[in-house]
């Protein structure tokens, strides 16, 4: 997954795949891209499926994937972030603990 624009890889993309294969979940999964744009779904059952990539408002769909029996395949998509408005990812750091304290 990458930025249209600039050919950087996207952190934090939301790939949704559905399918009528899939008999739980309401017929879809979804998983976030890492840090170097790469997502991973495993366990899929085989079938036809369609990707969403949901990045703030900016979306891209790939329709008609074939997942086969024991395959990894491989969907590569890139998002126009110009689309979207400001995405502000917060990282909260854990509290400081006292290894001294003995509440």
């Amino acid at each position: 997954m990458t930025d249209k624009a600039t050919g950087q890889p996207m952190l934090l993309v939301t790939v949704v795949a559905t399918s009528p294969a899939l008999q739980t979940g309401g017929g879809q999964v979804s998983e976030f891209t890492d840090a170097s744009g790469q997502y991973f779904i495993s366990s899929l059952p085989p079938g036809q499926y369609s990707l969403l990539f949901v990045y703030g408002e900016a979306k891209t769909r790939r329709e008609n994937v074939t997942v086969r029996l024991g395959a990894t395949i491989q969907v590569n998509a890139t998002i126009d972030t110009s689309q979207t408005a400001t995405i502000v990812v917060v990282k909260e750091r854990p509290p400081t603990v006292d290894q001294d304290s003995i509440k």
